[in-house]
Formats: structure tokens, C-alpha cells, sequence
């Protein structure tokens, strides 16, 4: 009987939503008869053994993954708002031959890069487009496409690369859009060098490897691309092996930056070893001297002297093909098997007359030792400057700083240099580097300032800048006391 009247009250709505109540945890007192209460009883113990429950007498569900959320957008249009490690469908129309990607944006704005596996492309179809070697994709036909990912940052971009081309002699320019990433293309010339001056960059490739930045650099601001020789970013090696005639460097700017570049093949000149000197050029970015093996044979030491007006503030490269970059105080090492690129590049201000020339040194057969007695150093009659050599240090590993000490000198003007061969030079931009590579006397007595010789090839170089030929030097080289 009391079964039947228990079935009964479950039948009424009204005791429904009562016997509801209950199982939710509240029980009132006097409210239903005894048979409703034990009934509401075993449900209760029933629900409390279930092991998912959250709230008492509730069962729940296991929680569904969110789903990835769908976002529409378009190239030039505002970075989407993304919670790190939610997933993300960005919807897009796209063209055949576009190149796109997702940009992770950091706090300061600046576009980052995904892993190759950490953004998918889908494309018409469904099929899977997988990224080149720098990072974007490129789409094989028109319509709509799908970048899946999660996300890392608050903002994700989507990026659409424009590919620009750097011709030689050739000056392009283009405003800053956002949501646009400019590449640079600029092939490596046959012979010669292409200097292109630009910005700086996001990263490069050079025939599908990846550059990594010289740690040295903070801004690159030009490139030089020399067949034989490993490109140059602002002066400093930005590929570990040689360029190939014909390859591609592809460069890219940041997302949003504006493009300003100028591309230039330096003139080729062609002055013969102890010739007369050549003009170098007033208005192009720089100029090219190639030295052969045969005529650089003879050089002492392997060392060219390449003669550059000083006031101009001149400066020269020297390429060897092996990958080696030398150059100190106008000195510069030649390859004794192959031809040597020598690039010149001006400095802040330059003459009309000014004028380049190569020439030999006369080497003298003393080397000077390290606080040793003074060597003395009959000047060349034809006119060449005197190199001597200066012994190495016997603990190459540290720095050791030296001064050049002058104690006679022939009558008239003479000049006297000491320091050590640069490899690899400094930034071309750099202010106040490479203040201790070379010391200048040109009266009697100590340089003023030391120079830092361990590890590198020293040298104190002899110039008689009079008429007359003849005299000598007593020069000398002593510890910094300091």
C-alpha cells in the first residue's frame, strides 16, 4: 500500500518539483509524508555514490573540449585579440601566389614567428599547405583558407608577404601598411659586389638556409653581396660560407615598416701594384678592386698597401675567397692563390681628387720585440712604407695592450703606425670601435693611447712622407703599464 501511494505522489507535477527540491541537498521538515522522504532518501545515497557528482545529489557531465573559435579576416586588417592556448581558426580569402602567415604579436607590438608545427594552413579542399623555408605559405590557388592554431600571445596577426625586387642601380620605396611584410630579393652578383642599402631586417635566407644575425650587430643598415666572399651585413658576416654567383638573398623587413631601399654594382677599378694611382669615383656608394694571384705573388708578408686619402675617412674590405676579411691601417691580406676583392667604401665626406693606389711594402727582416731594445729602421729609397713585424705574444688568449715608441726619426715628415690586422672589421656604423687596433706617432716619443695586439698579427708600418729618402728610424714597442 504504501508503494502504491509513493507511485501515486511521483505522478503529481507538483510533488515532482518537491521530491526535486529534496534531491538538490534541502530538506523541510512536515512538508511531504514519511513514504515521499524515504524515497527521496535512497535517491539521495544512490546520486552521492556516483563519483563525478560536483554539487550533492547532482550528476554532471564530463566537460566538453571549447571548441576552436572561428575569426574572419582579411590582409591590412587589425590583429586578432587571441587567449594564450586556445585554439583559433582564422577564415581569409586569398589569391594564387599570395604568401601569408600567422604573426604571434608581443607586448611591445613586435611580430614574432610560429614553429613549423605550430600553425596548419588549410586550403579549398582541406588539403594541408605546408610553410617554406622562411616561414610563409604560399597559396596554389584562389579562395578561401584556414589557419589553425593555438594561440601564444593576446594578439595574432595575419601577414601577407610582398616580395621586392632589388635591381642593380636601382632605388624603390614603399609606405608602411599594416599587416604587410616587404621581402627584399637581390640576386649576387657575377662579378663585382652589389651593395644594397636598406633598414633593418626581421631575417634572411641565403639559398634556403636561414642567417642568423651577427651578435656584434644592433642595425644592420646595408648589405654587401660579393661572389667568392660570405655576405656582409653592415660590415660584419652575415652567412657562414661563400655566396654563389646567381643566389638569392631574400631579406625581410618588420611587419608594418616602410621600405626605403637602394641598390648599387660598385664600379670596378683597375690600378696596377706600385703603378700610378686612379680617381676614385664622386658619387657612387663605393668601388671594386680586384687583385689576382699573379699580382699579388710578391707582396711581403701577403700584404697589400692600399693607399686612401685619410681626410675623406676612405675605408677598405678585403675579400679573400676563402671567406676571410682582413684589414688594418690600409693594409690588407691578399689570397696567394686566388683573386682578392678589395671594396672601398667612402666615409663621411669626399674631394673631387681623391684618388686610390696600391702599392708594396718593403719588409724589414727584424721583428721587434715586446719591451725588447729598439730596432733601427733604414727609410725605403723608392718610397714604399716599411713594415716590421712585431714577435707574438707568448699568451695569445689574453689581451694585452702595447704603445709604439718612437726614439729617432729621419728629418722632415714621417709618419710611424703600430696595430694589428682586423678580422672582422667593425659595424660600418659604429662610433668609437676599434679605438685600440692602431696608434699614430708622427713626432718623438710614446702614442698616447695603447693598441690591443694578443691573438692578431701586429705590425709597426714606417711611412717617409718628405722628398728626401734616407734616414732611419728607432722604434720600439713596450708593455701598458696600466
Amino acid at each position: 500500500m504504501a508503494a502504491e501511494r509513493a507511485t501515486l505522489l511521483e505522478e503529481i507535477p507538483m510533488v515532482r518539483r518537491l521530491t526535486s527540491f529534496l534531491l538538490g541537498g534541502c530538506l523541510v521538515a512536515g512538508v511531504l509524508s514519511a513514504p515521499v522522504a524515504a524515497t527521496a532518501t535512497v535517491q539521495s545515497e544512490s546520486v552521492a555514490q556516483t563519483p563525478r557528482a560536483a554539487v550533492a545529489g547532482v550528476v554532471q557531465e564530463p566537460a566538453a573540449k571549447p571548441k576552436r573559435k572561428r575569426v574572419r579576416r582579411a590582409y591590412g586588417k587589425a590583429p586578432v585579440r587571441t587567449v594564450p592556448g586556445r585554439s583559433y581558426a582564422v577564415v581569409f580569402k586569398g589569391r594564387r601566389g599570395d604568401l601569408v602567415r600567422m604573426a604571434p604579436m608581443g607586448a611591445a607590438g613586435r611580430h614574432g614567428w610560429f614553429g613549423p608545427r605550430q600553425v596548419r594552413l588549410v586550403g579549398p579542399g582541406g588539403k594541408r599547405i605546408a610553410p617554406g623555408k622562411v616561414g610563409f605559405h604560399r597559396l596554389r590557388a584562389s579562395g578561401t583558407y584556414r589557419f589553425r592554431f593555438t594561440a601564444t600571445t593576446k594578439r595574432t596577426h595575419l601577414v601577407k608577404v610582398v616580395a621586392i625586387q632589388a635591381a642593380p642601380d636601382r632605388r624603390v620605396t614603399r609606405r608602411a601598411k599594416r599587416g604587410i611584410q616587404y621581402a627584399l630579393d637581390v640576386r649576387v652578383p657575377e662579378t663585382g659586389a652589389r651593395l644594397v642599402a636598406a633598414q633593418a631586417f626581421d631575417r634572411a635566407v641565403l639559398g634556403g638556409r636561414l642567417l642568423e644575425e651577427p651578435p656584434e650587430l644592433r642595425s644592420g643598415d646595408d648589405v654587401l653581396l660579393t661572389p667568392g666572399a660570405p655576405v656582409l651585413l653592415d660590415h660584419l658576416e652575415w652567412s657562414d660560407g661563400a655566396a654563389r654567383s646567381g643566389q638569392r638573398l631574400r631579406a625581410l623587413r618588420p611587419v608594418g615598416a616602410r621600405l626605403r631601399v637602394r641598390s648599387d654594382d660598385l664600379p670596378v677599378l683597375t690600378p696596377e701594384v706600385d703603378g700610378a694611382p686612379v680617381s676614385l669615383p664622386r658619387s657612387a656608394a663605393g668601388a671594386v678592386v680586384t687583385v689576382t694571384a699573379d699580382r699579388a705573388a710578391d707582396l711581403a708578408a701577403g700584404l697589400l698597401d692600399v693607399r686612401l686619402p685619410v681626410e675623406s675617412g676612405w675605408s677598405v674590405l678585403a675579400l679573400a675567397p676563402q671567406g676571410q676579411l682582413d684589414s688594418g691601417a690600409g693594409l690588407a691580406r691578399t689570397s696567394p692563390s686566388e683573386t682578392t676583392t678589395l671594396v672601398l667604401l667612402p666615409g663621411w665626406t669626399r674631394n673631387d681628387d681623391d684618388q686610390v693606389s696600391l702599392a708594396s711594402l718593403a719588409l724589414h727582416p727584424e721583428r721587434v720585440e715586446r719591451d725588447g731594445p729598439s730596432v733601427t729602421v733604414p727609410v725605403a729609397e723608392d718610397g714604399r712604407r716599411v713594415l716590421v713585424p712585431v714577435s707574438p705574444e707568448e699568451d695569445e688568449e689574453r689581451s694585452r695592450a702595447a704603445r709604439l715608441v718612437v726614439s729617432r726619426a729621419p728629418a722632415g715628415a714621417w709618419r710611424a703606425e703600430a696595430g694589428v690586422l682586423v678580422t672582422p672589421v667593425y659595424p660600418r656604423g659604429c662610433n668609437g670601435c676599434g679605438e685600440n687596433d692602431t696608434v699614430r706617432l708622427e713626432s718623438l716619443g710614446t702614442s698616447e693611447w695603447p693598441f690591443i695586439s694578443a691573438g692578431r698579427d701586429a705590425w709597426v708600418l714606417l711611412t717617409a712622407l718628405g722628398e728626401e729618402r734616407t734616414g732611419e728610424f728607432d722604434v720600439a714597442v713596450v708593455r701598458d703599464p696600466s
